[in-house]
């Protein structure tokens, strides 16, 4: 169970730098730190809230075809760069710009990212 729990900190941490490195959309600040930290929370959010708000979405993901679950992921993006916030305090950040145009982009590209982990791993 740690094992499963590293790696899935690490497989959090590693999207977040390839989302950071494909596109200027996200910003680290306080280097492995916050990829650490980063990993932790996305991995508890995605594990105890997004299965809630997938379950309360449901009717709407029928009516917009799917699309609820790109708001999902930047719900919970937007938690985590929160968390990040409160946890760690200054000098380290997820810099994402607070415009929801940008989380939908970072939203989807993380769930596709976090897609092709769950493929693979």
């Amino acid at each position: 169970m740690l094992k499963s729990l590293v790696a899935s900190i690490a497989l959090n941490s590693l999207v977040l730098y390839m989302v950071s490195i494909l596109t200027q959309l996200v910003g680290i600040e306080g280097g492995l730190v916050t990829f650490i930290c980063f990993g932790a929370v996305f991995g508890v959010l995605n594990t105890i809230i997004k299965p809630v708000l997938k379950v309360v979405s449901l009717p709407l993901k029928f009516a917009t075809f799917g699309l609820t679950t790109i708001l999902i992921n930047c719900a919970i993006l937007y938690a985590t760069d929160m968390s990040i916030d409160v946890l760690l305090g200054d000098g380290f950040d997820l810099v994402i710009a607070k415009e929801l145009a940008t989380y939908i982009k970072v939203g989807i590209l993380f769930g596709v990212l976090n897609w092709i982990k769950n493929l693979i791993f």
